[in-house]
């Protein structure tokens, strides 16, 4: 069987109903209903969509693993749903229900009005609602509920937490609650401001002690006058940060790959950890307006020196060392330099607070000779690793660092090193 590309929020595809049991009752769910998943001794709990029901199975779209769950869909239908034992297909799991619990009993399928419930389209439940009243009043009424449900449907999609209403400094709660670590100082000053400059305004917040992320946004109506609309965008944000760390580890691997481990990428945690292993020697912090190359230069002579380093090899490193401060100061205003070193090797770590190489410029910006932009090194990445042991390169959006790497050759070593003779 394969799903459509749609499948399965997509209605007229009926794919993914041979998935599960029910014959003739199997229905889709459109759109899919969220869903709460808990393990049996409910110790932990996933999130899901109900995409298709029948009496006796439901198919839910989750990351969960396959397992025995308890479900509960709207607060108002529970059940325990035991898996169907069948490959998996583009994250649906399909579920055999177990027992379905009412207060006081409990039944081995969906009641007639639970099973309704699910699948039918809530327009056709407002047609249902509607059907004997008066021909003038029933057309008015279905108006206003269709657009009530529209509405109602885009929040739905949206994963709205909650909206406000504010009106003359005061704040009132039409839906949901606001999380308890946004403050209600912080949505009057991004309202202020989109008040002031008429246009709507919006402002991400995140919470450590919950990871957390939500997104307001504030929309000015009139003077004075105005509304909150606030998402819980921490799905949204943990996967789109999953997937680019999964591109991160792959450049990582591809650079380090195709420069023989002479270039690597490197996240905070490593470079900190680098760092302890080493002591540090030395700190100058360079301005783009008053420090000089050759003051750079002298102070990386001198470490260089009492390091031990071959004396053949001064002009390369120095030129390696002078490449990455130069980038520093093309694009920030300021840097810092740090020496660490222990008997054996030498760190010299160049770090901005610029804007960082773009994650897609990477394996360009380390890989191709001549590539430059405003955001990337250009050739310097291959001048540092050719004088240099190794490069290490943390970029972000916090800025760039750059550690160059010196170990300090052994006598066996020493005449075919660093372009020595």
């Amino acid at each position: 069987m394969n799903l459509c590309n749609e499948c399965p929020e997509n209605e007229a595809c009926q794919a993914c109903l041979s998935m599960i049991d029910g014959g003739t009752l199997r229905k889709k769910v459109v759109p899919p209903l969220p869903v709460k998943l808990c393990n049996v001794d409910g110790t932990k709990t996933y999130h899901g969509k109900l995409c298709a029901v029948s009496r006796v199975a439901m198919l839910i779209q989750t990351d969960a693993p396959s397992a025995i769950y308890d479900v509960e869909i709207d607060q108002k239908i529970k059940a325990r749903l035991s898996p169907v034992f069948q490959e998996r297909r583009t994250g649906l799991i399909a579920f055999d229900i177990v027992e379905v619990m009412r207060k006081g009993t409990a039944d081995t399928r969906l009641s007639k009005d639970e099973y309704e419930y699910l699948f039918l389209q809530k327009k056709d439940v407002i047609r249902q609602l509607t059907e004997n009243l008066g021909t003038e009043i029933k057309d008015y009424l279905r108006e206003e509920l269709y657009n009530a449900l529209i509405k109602s449907e885009i929040l739905d999609r949206l994963n709205v937490g909650s909206t406000y209403k504010y009106e003359k400094g005061r704040l009132v709660r039409l839906t949901g609650e606001k999380p308890a670590f946004l403050k209600e100082e912080e949505m009057l000053a991004i309202m202020q401001a989109a008040l002031e400059e008429h246009a709507p305004k919006r402002e991400m917040f995140f919470d450590n002690a919950s990871g957390r992320y939500v997104d307001v946004h504030a929309i000015p109506i009139e003077h004075q006058v105005g509304g909150f609309v606030i998402f819980d965008v921490t799905e949204i944000v943990n996967k789109e940060k999953a997937l680019l760390k999964e591109q991160w580890n792959n450049y990582k691997e591809i650079i380090g790959a195709l420069t023989h481990g002479k270039i690597m990428l490197i996240d905070q945690q490593e470079l900190q950890d680098k760092l302890k292993e080493l002591v540090k020697e030395s700190e100058l912090i360079f301005q783009k307006s008053t420090t000089t190359l050759r003051d750079i230069r002298e102070q990386v002579k001198r470490k260089l020196e009492r390091f031990g380093y071959p004396e053949k090899a001064h002009f390369g490193a120095l030129l390696g060392v002078q490449e990455a401060v130069t980038n520093a100061l093309k694009h920030a205003e300021t840097g810092y330099m740090q020496v660490w070193a222990d008997e054996s090797r030498m760190l010299i770590v160049i770090a901005d607070q610029g804007k960082g190489i773009e994650l897609q410029d990477l394996p360009k910006a380390t890989l191709l000779k001549g590539y430059s932009t405003t955001g990337s090194m250009g050739a310097g990445f291959l001048l540092m690793s050719k004088f240099s042991d190794r490069v290490y390169l943390k970029s972000d959006q916090y800025g760039t660092t750059v550690a160059l790497e010196f170990c300090k050759p052994t006598e066996a070593e020493r005449p075919r090193r660093h372009g020595e003779d």
